[in-house]
């Protein structure tokens, strides 16, 4: 269900005039010269009388390689800061593997949610078993 805000209405009948009155802070602005920039998982959600007033861009998702680097750039080092570790070893190789057959969408989420899960499963492991664990291809799909 989409839930329609205040400011859809301007876009959808522009019988309301080039301002848009903020019930919040109550004040007018003007939208005469406002460029928005929405995205959407799915476009069928979109409301008709608001589709007809876009301009669609598709834009593909992230390559394998992207989503690599992504991962040992920026996931890695988030989730390992959030979990209070130093850092979690996983090679290229690895990490190859998990985006391929464990993430399905374009983007991230579920890159990280995996890349989350596999370091709370190492430390509960480390905490339990007090050892090091060795991340591998053949171990990965253990902590998946």
């Amino acid at each position: 269900m989409w839930i329609k805000p205040p400011i859809y209405r301007h876009f959808k009948d522009f019988v309301f005039g080039k301002y848009f009155k903020d019930n919040y802070i109550e004040e007018e602005f003007d939208l005469s010269n406002v460029f928005f920039i929405t995205t959407a998982n799915d476009i069928e959600k979109i409301p008709p009388a608001l589709k007809d007033r876009l301009e669609i861009i598709n834009i593909t998702g992230y390559t394998e390689i992207e989503k690599l680097e992504i991962a040992k750039k920026y996931l890695l080092p988030i989730i390992c800061d959030k979990h209070g570790i130093k850092n979690i070893k996983i090679s290229d190789e690895e990490l190859i593997n998990i985006i391929k057959y464990y993430t399905k969408e374009s983007g991230i989420r579920q890159l990280d949610r995996v890349l989350s899960k596999i370091v709370r499963k190492v430390v509960t492991n480390k905490i339990v078993n007090k050892k090091r664990i060795n991340l591998t291809i053949n171990n990965c799909e253990d902590y998946l």
